[in-house]
């Protein structure tokens, strides 16, 4: 006989956290195009994505947009640093 077992995986202390981060990430793509300009504006298929996110937490915030946009808005690289460091 197969015993039905819970899932290991699942906790309601995971469960919040997770929605409201995917919230989180569907917010910040609707006003980051406001604040920080016309280039990091999404497209409707990666807002649909982020809302599914709410549904399936992990769908959104592994997205390439995601990823370019940590890339651009992060922080400085260190060569620029190292040269005033240099002076």
């Amino acid at each position: 006989n197969l015993v039905e077992s819970p899932n290991r995986n699942f906790s309601v202390l995971y469960f919040i956290p997770t929605r409201i981060i995917a919230i989180w990430e569907v917010l910040q793509s609707l006003v980051l195009h406001y604040r920080k300009g016309k280039e990091f504006k999404e497209t409707k298929l990666s807002i649909i994505c982020r809302i599914f996110g709410i549904l399936v937490p992990g769908v959104s915030a592994h997205s390439p947009v995601n990823y370019i946009n940590a890339v651009r808005l992060g922080p400085p690289t260190l060569k620029p640093i190292l040269r005033m460091e240099e002076n």
